[in-house]
């Protein structure tokens, strides 16, 4: 998510991509086939978040939070690239600022006015949600409205929620789904100017926190929502603030720490399958950037939750932690070498923003098959987790290698008989 160091300009990624090491990747190697691709570099492109791939359309949507209209408001620009022809479009202009209300007086202080957390909504993958920074807000939209310049007329555009107990939220960042909730981060990343990440936290409207909209408001509801998670306001001094969010089937939380000093992921443990232990499970990101000569800090954002694997994929220092869904013991880590902002895991393949380029690598054909039942927005992610016995440990992730393809391939048969 966002730098101290790299508020005021983007900065370029690595030139060349790490080899794999298996050796760092453990347990997770057998995840993937193949190496690690760049699908899309452009000089446009400032600061890339958030993929999101669509099945039904065969293509990948990503922000671009620090995209500047001509004007040079950062007002951010959803990009997208299509599987089948492998051609780039700027899919949604501005998208930090679209819909109803007013553009806020110091928009052309801010680095970082973009849209950022993309999520597909109740309604499936034409039912986009939006965290807008530029606005300070959530907002929804169906994509089919966006016409081929780019835009999409403001009466068309959802206000989700903008405010809690009614003070304005501070800049929604990251948002997923479970079951029919629709979950966020609040942190206030998106309000920093050139003078960098502390000065957000200098004006902080609201506490920071991760927030829950429970149920489909409607297709023009704007709603209250419940606050899960309280922050406080913490102080410039030591900016840090909650960034990435995913759940598991059993409903525990898991929420990437941005805090370059301890960067980390939190794991709220469902008490019931509903209340959260607030007293958090700290998972600590160990691994850095080989060769930092650029002095990119340790970032800690976006985290993905597959049901099919039952594992979270987070995007961290250095590169991707894949952790067990239910242990949270860590599998495996593949390097990247370069900032990476956030994941995506679709159609056969785990996506990542990484600084300035849109990478991927091949999933192998086994975790391609349990993870394509994994949904995104609609009734959430709903498909079963790998079938566990007292012998069979929860995760196929927590065995070797070789007997994990066989417990993996023996899970999606049973699955796939059901």
């Amino acid at each position: 998510m966002r730098l101290a160091s790299i508020a005021a300009a983007s900065l370029p990624s690595a030139l060349a991509l790490p080899p794999l090491n298996n050796t760092e990747l453990g347990e997770a190697s057998v995840l993937f086939s193949g190496n690690l691709e760049v699908i899309a570099e452009d000089p446009r492109f400032k600061w890339s978040e958030s993929p999101l791939w669509s099945e039904d359309g065969l293509f990948l949507l990503w922000s671009d939070v620090k995209w500047a209209d001509e004007d040079g408001v950062t007002c951010g620009m959803i990009w997208k690239w299509e599987e089948t022809t492998r051609t780039l479009s700027e899919f949604l202009k501005c998208s930090g600022l679209i819909g109803p209300g007013e553009i806020r007086d110091d928009i052309s202080n801010l680095v970082e006015a973009g849209g950022n957390g993309l999520y597909w909504g109740w309604n499936g993958t034409k039912d986009l949600i939006i965290c807008q920074h530029g606005k300070s807000r959530l907002v929804r939209i169906n994509i089919d409205d966006v016409d081929e310049n780019g835009e999409i007329d403001p009466t068309l555009v959802n206000v989700l929620v903008d405010s809690y107990n009614g003070i304005a939220l501070n800049s929604p960042n990251d948002v997923t789904m479970h079951g029919k909730d629709l979950y966020f981060t609040d942190p206030p990343f998106g309000n920093q100017t050139s003078s960098g990440l502390a000065g957000a936290f200098e004006y902080l409207s609201q506490d920071i926190g991760v927030y829950v909209i429970r149920g489909d408001p409607g297709p023009n509801g704007r709603v209250e929502p419940e606050r899960i998670i309280n922050f406080g306001k913490p102080s410039p001094d030591a900016p840090a603030g909650p960034n990435g969010v995913a759940l598991n089937k059993n409903g525990d939380l898991l929420v990437a720490i941005t805090d370059f000093e301890d960067p980390r992921f939190h794991v709220y443990k469902a008490i019931n399958g509903e209340e959260l232990n607030l007293d958090a499970l700290v998972l600590k990101s160990n691994y850095t950037i080989n060769n930092n000569t650029q002095g990119f800090p340790p970032l800690n954002d976006g985290v993905t939750y597959s049901p099919g694997l039952d594992t979270f994929v987070s995007a961290g220092p250095g590169g991707i932690y894949i952790y067990n869904g239910t242990t949270f013991d860590l599998l495996g880590f593949l390097r990247l070498d370069d900032l990476v902002s956030n994941n995506v895991l679709g159609g056969g393949y785990l996506w990542m923003t990484a600084n300035q380029r849109i990478l991927r690598i091949k999933l192998s054909e086994f975790a391609t098959a349990l993870t394509a039942g994994d949904e995104q927005g609609g009734t959430g992610s709903t498909t079963p987790p790998i079938s566990t016995t007292p012998e069979t440990p929860s995760s196929a992730c927590q065995i070797t290698s070789a007997r994990l393809y066989l417990v993996a391939v023996g899970s999606l048969f049973v699955t796939l008989m059901i």
